[in-house]
């Protein structure tokens, strides 16, 4: 998190001592206290001197915790790729496999199954066009071929 404080104060090209004058803090003890802070010297930093050092960076709130959670889950990620076991001679694509699959494991994704559409005039095609095939290599009479379609027909479960 101390990192994180560093960079939006650099990125919004403020010294130390800025940042702690825009806070309130006094001159003589404001820069050592924004030192420790982006160091991460001073422990269990309250929300509220952190939502002050954002203010006076210019940075919204919602900014920070969005790079916080990134990191957070980065790290966790890390955490949890470390105890899944590997084998040498894996390929890079499944690698990332993994990495993704394990990803979805920790935010707990399930991806929602597309719905199964059944197109029925296909299939009685199908249907069709099996029985025609069999009559035929049955050497069927062809004036009894539509009676064995009719049956297929009727006794079509779908």
């Amino acid at each position: 998190m101390a990192k994180l404080l560093q960079k939006y104060r650099k990125k919004s090209g403020l010294s130390q001592t800025k940042v702690a004058e825009r806070m309130g803090l006094s001159k003589s003890s404001g820069f050592k206290y924004i030192s420790w802070l982006e160091t991460g010297r001073i422990k269990n930093v309250s929300i509220w001197t952190i939502l002050l050092y954002l203010n006076a960076c210019g940075t919204p709130w919602a900014t920070f915790f969005g790079d916080l959670s990134a990191i957070s889950f980065n790290m966790e990620h890390e955490r949890v790729m470390a105890q899944v076991q590997i084998p040498a001679g894996i390929s890079l694509r499944t690698r990332r496999k993994i990495g993704f699959d394990t990803a979805k494991y920790q935010y707990n994704i399930k991806y929602p199954k597309p719905p199964f559409i059944v197109d029925v005039e296909l299939v009685k095609q199908k249907i069709e066009n099996k029985v025609k095939i069999r009559c035929y290599d049955l050497k069927i009479k062809d004036d009894l071929i539509p009676l064995y379609l009719q049956f297929a027909d009727d006794n079509q479960k779908i």
